[in-house]
């Protein structure tokens, strides 16, 4: 599959998202929206999202954990780990997923029980349904990376510093995230900047 590139220029908007989640035809459907656009989870860590990460009012990405899905037995002797040690970190379970999300998991404890082909192939459908498109030259639905994005840029632009964002999201490096602070500081002063100097409606 050809790189997309720079996963902050496929982001959706609040509006975007909200009809991505509306798409949804089951919990299932919703757990696999709702917790990239949410947790910002990487789609390898929403397969492997299970009750125990659940701690209190935290969910609590583990260093490993033992693992019998095919691609973890065949590539990873049975242990799965998120892609980096940042990967590993605690997350605010926050109220517009708190029910669904612990519901899910109180019937299904072992989680979504689904490949990460499953999720993009999901994840695809539901966005095409709610009308989304992917940004760029591809012009194709979009895809479960762009909703971790979506999570990201969300929080930058409501004022989360980069340090801040880049430990919520998993990233190894600042950079990342001062890079989505600054996309979205620049996005809200350009809109300023045009309206003051052409005019506002």
């Amino acid at each position: 599959m050809p790189k997309r590139g720079d996963s902050a220029n496929y982001a959706l908007d609040w509006a975007d998202a909200v009809k991505v989640l509306s798409a949804c035809e089951c919990l299932e459907d919703f757990i696999v929206v709702g917790v990239p656009i949410f947790f910002g989870l990487r789609v390898s860590e929403l397969a492997h999202l299970r009750a125990d990460w659940v701690h209190g009012e935290e969910l609590r990405v583990p260093l490993e954990q033992k693992c019998s899905c095919h691609e973890c037995i065949i590539e990873r002797d049975g242990v799965w780990h998120p892609k980096t040690m940042a990967g590993t970190r605690s997350l605010p379970i926050v109220k517009p997923i708190r029910n669904n999300l612990l519901n899910f998991l109180r019937h299904h404890p072992n989680g979504l029980g689904m490949t990460r082909q499953w999720i993009h192939k999901r994840t695809k459908y539901l966005m095409k349904k709610a009308g989304i498109r992917a940004r760029g030259p591809s012009q194709d639905t979009g895809y479960p990376h762009a909703l971790r994005a979506t999570c990201a840029s969300l929080l930058a632009g409501a004022g989360m510093s980069a340090a801040y964002l880049s430990y919520f999201m998993g990233w190894k490096s600042i950079q990342v995230g001062d890079h989505y602070v600054k996309l979205a500081t620049a996005k809200e002063g350009a809109v300023k900047e045009a309206t003051r100097i052409f005019g506002g409606r």
